[in-house]
């Protein structure tokens, strides 16, 4: 299977990207490289994945971690690829096993597409999987309460990622980490 791509933006979409490799155009399924521009070099990690209409894909990710992460998505019934490239794309894997790992349903309700009960069912079948993996974190609780409180305001779930990758939190209290999240967003 192509588990990894790496070769020069082509063309890029709102839900896919073409990378030339070796003079061959592989069309991958992801929307997270809006700041590449046609010609830049492109690595991927990628799932390839044949769906129900029997129409093979090319789903792409920046990291492993995101890679691993949405083939553990996909073991879960009734969540496809389309679902699971949008949680894994909403923020970073560490956020994301930390939502779940927290029980976090205010995270997964979010996303375009995925209701209360799938996001339980999420929450339900990979707790006990991704506990080995759990990222080391003193502030997962802190940052999973400012989510909330960000949320409540009416910030999107990708604002506040951005936020949160760029801001660190790591050392201050619920209410300095939301005071210096809203500082960051303008508010």
């Amino acid at each position: 299977m192509i588990a990894h791509l790496k070769g020069n933006l082509i063309f890029r979409s709102s839900d896919f990207l073409i990378i030339e490799v070796a003079q061959i155009g592989y069309q991958v399924y992801t929307t997270k490289f809006t700041h590449l521009n046609i010609g830049d070099p492109i690595s991927l990690w990628t799932y390839y994945h044949v769906g129900s209409d029997n129409q093979p894909r090319l789903y792409g990710f920046e990291t492993r971690e995101a890679y691993l992460l949405f083939q553990e998505f996909l073991k879960v019934q009734g969540v496809g690829p389309k679902i699971a490239l949008k949680i894994v794309e909403s923020a970073s894997p560490e956020t994301i096993q930390t939502a779940i790992l927290n029980k976090d349903l205010t995270f997964f309700t979010q996303i375009k597409g995925l209701g209360k009960k799938g996001a339980q069912k999420i929450i339900l079948e990979l707790q006990n999987v991704l506990v080995e993996t759990a990222p080391e974190s003193t502030s997962s609780s802190t940052q999973s309460t400012v989510r909330s409180a960000l949320i409540s305001l009416g910030f999107s779930t990708s604002e506040i990622q951005q936020a949160l990758n760029q801001v660190d939190i790591s050392q201050l209290s619920e209410s300095a980490a939301l005071e210096k999240l809203l500082q960051f967003l303008g508010h």
